[in-house]
């Protein structure tokens, strides 16, 4: 590979043979035309006017030019027509975009042989980060489980691109396990551990919401105790009274607090 061959045609008679064509040969150069994975861009950073890509040169002969497409935010179909660069940098920025509009961007390349094949299609939207979760909670726990709520971030930006899925780190801080990630979609605000966790250890909780382009901000880390709420005491009553305070008495026989120490 990488080369160089000539090569010429001739027409022969029994006598003799023409001269050769193309005149002064054709130069062939041993390798592959330009091939890129199925999704070769990378967001280098997005605004909510712009966009801003990279890629990585594929492997073989010398790129001698990378054209870059889009489809002008047409949506997720038709052709995409719009060369919005030529060129050998490894980058390109695109202004003047309509916030929270998706794009979607495709790539090809040439070197000494030719012009390879359009990558995979690539989608990016014009817009910032989503923002932070809010009101990150405690929803439920038993002795084996424990259930974190949030709700929506509030909007960085008009017309922002729509959050695609929530993701909540967790592990035991107190056996110091490794940091574990649940994904769910936007619907679900809750999440929950699928393993059985341990009555009385402390449990570490963490979400944050992402984009088309990236994710946003984790919230503050929950500490939580996994176990059971206690239960209930029994009805109050009387202990003493006077004409100016009354002292009431409750029992509490519980069979347990469900590993979590009663305050």
């Amino acid at each position: 590979a990488g080369t160089t061959y000539g090569f010429m045609v001739y027409v022969c008679a029994a006598d003799n043979c023409d001269v050769g064509s193309p005149t002064g040969g054709l130069e062939v150069t041993a390798g592959a035309l330009p091939s890129f994975a199925a999704d070769p861009l990378t967001l280098v950073a997005a605004t909510q006017t712009s966009i801003e890509v990279s890629w990585t040169a594929p492997t073989g002969l010398a790129i001698t030019q990378y054209e870059l497409y889009f489809d002008n935010g047409a949506g997720t179909g038709g052709s995409i027509v719009n060369q919005i660069y030529a060129g050998t940098a490894l980058t390109h920025r695109q202004d003047t975009l309509n916030t929270g509009e998706t794009y979607r961007f495709q790539i090809r390349a040439s070197n000494a042989n030719g012009m390879g094949a359009y990558s995979g299609i690539s989608s990016f939207a014009a817009s910032e980060a989503p923002g932070v979760p809010q009101n990150f909670r405690y929803v439920s726990s038993s002795i084996y489980t424990l259930q974190v709520g949030w709700d929506t971030p509030a909007a960085v930006h008009a017309n922002e691109a729509a959050i695609i899925r929530y993701e909540v780190q967790w592990n035991d801080q107190t056996t110091i396990t490794a940091v574990q990630t649940i994904t769910t979609s936007p619907a679900f605000k809750v999440a929950s551990p699928s393993t059985p966790l341990t009555a009385g250890n402390t449990y570490r909780f963490e979400v944050r919401a992402c984009n088309i382009n990236e994710c946003g901000s984790w919230t503050s880390q929950l500490d939580l105790v996994c176990g059971a709420l206690p239960e209930a005491p029994s009805a109050p009553y009387v202990i003493t009274s006077s004409a100016t305070d009354i002292t009431l008495g409750w029992d509490y026989v519980g069979k347990d607090n469900g590993g979590v120490p009663l305050s």
